[in-house]
């Protein structure tokens, strides 16, 4: 079986919702803990595992950021780091070239988790 690496990226990005529940149907969220309850699928990193603080961090160092990449970085310390951050990319407009660099990121570690558990992917 091969699975979709954008499926994946898609349920590390669905882990970001802070734990709330989906808005779906109730029968669909009970299926869903059957699922992450059961021991026949492995579990997807977690926010965890991914620390997308050092993420927004390369996002800053990288050229995608130019020159706004200082002004990432300051406002990558202290406190509010996450609202900090994603207000500097709108003060700048770049949070489509952020996204884009996030999604790359994540793709990234899906197919690592891919390949250190043998799973094919496309």
């Amino acid at each position: 079986m091969t699975v979709s690496i954008k499926d994946i990226v898609i349920g590390l990005e669905m882990q970001g919702t802070g734990g709330e529940e989906p808005d779906g149907p109730e029968d669909e969220w009970d299926l869903a803990l059957r699922i992450a309850g059961s021991d026949r699928y492995l579990r997807l990193p977690t926010t965890f595992d991914i620390h997308e603080l050092s993420i927004m961090m390369e996002f800053a160092q990288s050229d995608e950021a130019g020159k706004a990449g200082a002004e990432l970085e300051d406002a990558l310390r202290g406190g509010g780091a996450f609202r900090h951050f994603k207000g500097a990319l709108r003060r700048r407009g770049i949070e489509k070239k952020w996204f884009a660099f996030r999604d790359e990121a994540l793709r990234e570690i899906a197919i690592e988790w891919c390949e250190e558990h043998g799973i094919s992917w496309q």
